[in-house]
């Protein structure tokens, strides 16, 4: 969804016209980063017994 979203935007400009009111307005925009990693900690490390555990 998000990336479909993204891509609509960017195909009708809004993106460029969002960075021109900004600049119009005269805020300085410095560079972002997302990053969209996913990593799943072991059932174990959350701190959760599992049933049937001898720990």
């Amino acid at each position: 969804m998000a990336a479909q979203t993204f891509i609509r935007w960017a195909r009708l400009g809004v993106w460029e016209w969002l960075l021109a009111l900004v600049q119009e307005r005269g805020i300085k925009l410095g560079m972002g980063f997302l990053d969209g990693a996913n990593i799943r900690a072991h059932q174990k490390a959350a701190g959760i017994a599992m049933e049937g555990s001898s720990e």
